[in-house]
């Protein structure tokens, strides 16, 4: 396995993952269209990997990587690059390596990190499960007064100095009927 230090020509100039083309088939390690894919030392090394076109930017603003053909990559600090067609194959396949000692010079010049629209923000939601309805969180309690040390502690029932005043039941006008006790309580 692969560790951090392992990667000696910097975290930010190695790429991890790079896009393909979903359409060209071959054999993977474990079923499904190939994702593994070796480097040639060929001139056009880069060809078989072009899979996308640089994506526009939501605020309207155009760049010169607008309309190029390439394909994305997440690099190994966790940046997207857009790779262009047009990158020379020696710095694609210094890209490529993790201690190859390449020097790579004006990486953003050659490939343009891609931000994302907004931040990303984390949301955990519950899943629903059917059949089961959620339970509501408890209320937290509300803070009560605490009498100071050496004051008189007040009889059971009284409010303590400060604490709100309990809101007094209404009380019946003369002849109106009383709501019935509820099943259960006496």
């Amino acid at each position: 396995m692969t560790k951090k230090e392992d990667i000696k020509d910097g975290l930010d100039k190695t790429i991890l993952l790079l896009q393909v083309p979903g359409d060209h088939k071959s054999p993977w390690l474990a079923g499904g269209g190939a994702t593994v894919r070796g480097v040639s030392e060929d001139v056009d090394c880069f060809l078989p990997f072009v899979s996308t076109t640089y994506p526009a930017r939501a605020d309207g603003v155009k760049t010169k990587w607008d309309g190029k053909r390439g394909a994305l990559a997440i690099m190994a600090d966790g940046k997207v690059r857009f790779i262009p067609v047009d990158l020379p194959p020696a710095t694609f396949r210094a890209l490529c390596t993790i201690a190859g000692g390449e020097k790579i010079d004006k990486l953003d010049d050659l490939c343009p990190v891609i931000q994302p629209e907004e931040e990303p923000e984390l949301k955990a939601a519950p899943t629903p499960i059917p059949g089961v309805t959620p339970v509501k969180p408890p209320v937290a309690p509300v803070p009560m007064p605490v009498p100071a040390p050496g004051a008189p502690v007040p009889a059971p029932g009284a409010a303590l100095p400060g604490a709100p005043a309990p809101a007094a039941a209404p009380v019946p006008a003369p002849g109106a009927a009383l709501a019935p006790v509820a099943p259960g309580l006496r």
